[in-house]
């Protein structure tokens, strides 16, 4: 019987490992969830929680306490939502941004080693396919944002 090769889902997984491993033995890289929330707010501007909550797919008091952590790190500050005074807006602050550029700097080193295996044509390729499998119309982040509109 040959060698059953990894479904899709799995490989993902040991990748996601491999990366979460390689960051965390660099010590200059910050948390990579504070990453992912810090590149999103860079991108969109300030969000509800909730959102930063569905982006990460955390639980709302793991979502509080990851942000309590990066509040205090002067990461981002959480205001009122003007429109719905129950909700909370989360916004990098101008120290946040220029961590996230920092840590990009040393992003480039573990993708690198990440992705050696892949040519500059794969990786671009991937790159592509990443973003369509996480934004498409049924993608993990569209998901999200569908959400947090509805809601």
């Amino acid at each position: 019987m040959p060698d059953a090769a990894p479904n899709t889902l799995a490989m993902l997984t040991q990748l996601s490992r491999s990366v979460y491993r390689r960051i965390s033995e660099t010590a200059a890289t910050p948390n990579l969830k504070h990453f992912v929330v810090l590149s999103h707010l860079r991108e969109i501007g300030p969000a509800p929680q909730k959102y930063v909550g569905q982006l990460l797919c955390i639980d709302p008091n793991n979502t509080v306490l990851m942000l309590n952590e990066m509040e205090a790190a002067g990461l981002i500050v959480r205001r009122r939502d003007p429109s719905d005074r129950r909700r909370h807006l989360v916004e990098a602050t101008e120290n946040g941004l220029l961590s996230l550029e920092a840590t990009q700097r040393g992003m480039i080193a573990v993708e690198d080693e990440i992705l050696a295996a892949l040519s500059p044509a794969q990786r671009a390729q991937f790159d592509v396919l990443l973003h369509q499998a996480l934004h498409g119309e049924h993608g993990v982040m569209s998901n999200a944002r569908r959400a947090v509109l509805v809601s």
